[in-house]
């Protein structure tokens, strides 16, 4: 039972799928770290909710993201950014969320 007052996200497990596109760039910090910067645009018509970047091929102890589980508004563009310790090289970029 809800409470009086609270919201109802039971909607929200039957969003329809949305669709995500995204650019990035890399550039050179200081003591050889790097940062990742990559624009998601939600091209769909719902909105993405809990929008999460990943680089699977590395070690989760050497990339720091700055702000992940995002959600990102039909037509809007948001800004995910992280940094890369020392020698490690981005590798393939993965968005998922949960209707994206």
């Amino acid at each position: 039972e809800r409470m009086l007052g609270a919201p109802d996200f039971g909607k929200a497990l039957y969003l329809p799928e949305t669709t995500l596109e995204y650019t990035s760039r890399v550039e050179a910090l200081e003591n050889g770290e790097k940062l990742l910067t990559a624009s998601v645009t939600n091209t769909g018509k719902t909105a993405a909710l809990f929008v999460r970047a990943d680089l699977p091929e590395n070690d989760h102890n050497s990339v720091f993201w700055q702000d992940n589980y995002r959600l990102i508004l039909p037509g809007e563009t948001r800004e995910f950014k992280a940094v890369l310790t020392a020698g490690v090289e981005p590798g393939k970029l993965t968005l998922r969320g949960w209707n994206a």
